[in-house]
């Protein structure tokens, strides 16, 4: 049994195993050794970096009569463990910004998607994406007409990247949101908002989805969301690699599919060493 603990930008900050043999015995419990304490959660809940943290859990569970083969894995995805009596509160900061974004007072600029426009303030945009500030700070037809024209997202999801933009949160959204929004942050390099969907979309992984998000994060090449598809696909490979969704996947994804396969294939390669070694 294997547990990793990530901060908020889902970086590993501590991980513990550890092995245990089941007798037959009524009552036996096993008890797993701390990870993350609670006297250091207590000691962190007023640092707002540490108000969402993942846990990954990883579970081998073999017969015991072959030290080379796992009978059975089973993965569990990252999810966000909020600490007891601690709420998120914005600051004062961000709830003048959000009066902002609702007001659209002196707003200088407007963002079109469809039959949609939205106002909003250049100095914010470009504060808060690289992509904005080169926009604006050259002679663009952006800059020069004050519209720009937003391809690829609905207005649902781009008054979510505003709202974001301008407080520096989001309201809850739901997975397909999630997918959307991922790539509206990586398109114009809203690094931490990109951190967050990547947060959501790695504790919806499933075995209907986990093709999609691979996909997803391949497009981009974000690594951590690809390596927690995979571990998904390593613990769920026998239903998923035999599942309809994966065939028809791989038909458009054939070379993606093969590094996939590669990787997980390290995974199930049997130990050179017998018993007796």
């Amino acid at each position: 049994f294997k547990v990793t603990f990530l901060n908020e930008k889902g970086i590993e900050v501590s991980s513990k195993k550890e092995s245990y043999f089941f007798q037959p015995v009524i009552g036996g419990i096993w008890k797993f050794p701390i990870t993350v304490s609670k006297k250091l959660l207590e000691a962190t809940k007023n640092d707002v970096k540490w108000w969402e943290f993942s846990l990954i859990f990883e579970v081998s569970v073999s017969n015991g009569s072959l030290i080379s083969k796992i009978e059975r894995s089973s993965y569990c995805s990252a999810v966000q463990i909020a600490i007891e009596g601690t709420t998120t509160k914005e600051t004062a900061l961000q709830n003048n910004f959000r009066d902002i974004f609702l007001s659209k007072q002196h707003s200088d600029v407007q963002l079109r998607v469809d039959n949609e426009v939205f106002l909003a303030h250049k100095t914010i945009l470009a504060a808060r994406s690289p992509v904005f500030s080169a926009m604006f700070g050259q002679d663009m037809s952006e800059n020069e007409s004050g519209i720009v024209d937003i391809v690829d997202v609905d207005g649902k999801t781009l008054h979510l990247f505003l709202e974001y933009m301008y407080t520096d949160s989001v309201s809850e959204i739901e997975y397909d949101t999630a997918k959307v929004l991922f790539l509206v942050a990586d398109k114009y390099q809203v690094g931490s908002l990109k951190e967050k969907c990547s947060s959501i979309l790695v504790s919806s992984l499933s075995e209907k989805n986990v093709c999609d998000i691979i996909g997803i994060a391949d497009m981009v090449n974000e690594e951590l969301l690809i390596k927690s598809a995979i571990n998904f696909i390593k613990a769920e490979a026998s239903r998923i690699l035999s599942s309809q969704d994966w065939l028809d996947w791989i038909k458009e994804h054939n070379n993606l599919a093969s590094e996939v396969l590669c990787e997980i294939s390290l995974h199930f390669v049997p130990s050179s060493k017998g018993v007796g070694d």
